[in-house]
């Protein structure tokens, strides 16, 4: 029979089911609820919406520590607006190179470049219409932890995604989940990882991803090395209105 019980959250008075559970040396416990079923499925949204929340802050762009980032000079052997222009026409770039190269200084000046320098506001509706997210795989990692399919949908469906550092976690099935899904949907993507196409597909469980990659970027696959971005770590560059990183 149901019995009338006051919700510990929001104090209202409910029907409860009672759930007598008997022990092994005849101790009795009650298992019905004590919260009523309005207040379990607003936790249950709660719950959701705060890991939506951190997945999407976590996606938001640009990453935290280039929040003051402006667009740097060209450099001369990597200039900006032709990488910029790879993925308006919705191509794809896969930035490689040892750890220390400037990769990632140099996919938040692309992705700059795209945005024309614009900033995203504090407004929900102004954040949604920005076209470009950064996302380093231990963000996405956390989301994918967290099953939380509407942050992950996100990362796969945004218009222009910087994926840093593919590989760094061992997740080869989130990298694949990510990268088949922009492929498929035929978005571009901005990809930089420690490894060269050769060493991707050397890895267990990478080919795939690394095969997705090949045809979504076809030429512009690039290894970066002391010449190109590197010389931008570890140096101010304020005064010329550049990354610090």
């Amino acid at each position: 029979m149901p019995e009338k019980r006051t919700c510990l959250r929001c104090k209202l008075a409910f029907e409860a089911e009672l759930m007598p559970v008997t022990f092994g040396l005849g101790q009795m416990w009650d298992l019905s609820p004590r919260i009523c079923p309005k207040c379990v499925n607003r936790q249950a949204a709660d719950r959701a919406r705060a890991a939506y929340d951190q997945a999407r802050a976590a996606a938001e762009f640009p990453p935290t520590r280039f929040a003051q980032a402006t667009v740097h000079r060209d450099h001369p052997v990597m200039p900006l607006q032709p990488l910029a222009d790879v993925l308006k026409a919705g191509g794809s770039i896969w930035l490689a190179g040892a750890p220390g190269r400037g990769k990632t200084v140099l996919a938040v000046q692309v992705a700059l470049t795209v945005l024309a320098g614009k900033r995203p506001t504090d407004t929900d509706d102004e954040r949604e219409r920005i076209r470009v997210w950064f996302a380093h795989e231990s963000r996405i990692m956390q989301a994918w932890d967290a099953r939380e399919e509407a942050a992950l949908a996100r990362v796969r469906s945004i218009r222009v995604l910087v994926y840093d550092d593919l590989g760094t976690q061992g997740r080869p099935a989130l990298a694949e989940t990510v990268i088949n899904g922009r492929y498929e949907a035929g978005l571009p993507t901005l990809v930089t990882t420690n490894y060269s196409a050769a060493q991707l597909e050397a890895l267990p469980d990478y080919q795939r991803s690394a095969s997705r990659l090949r045809e979504m970027c076809g030429r512009h696959v690039y290894w970066l090395d002391a010449g190109t971005w590197a010389d931008l770590r570890g140096a101010s560059t304020a005064a010329e209105g550049g990354v610090t990183p």
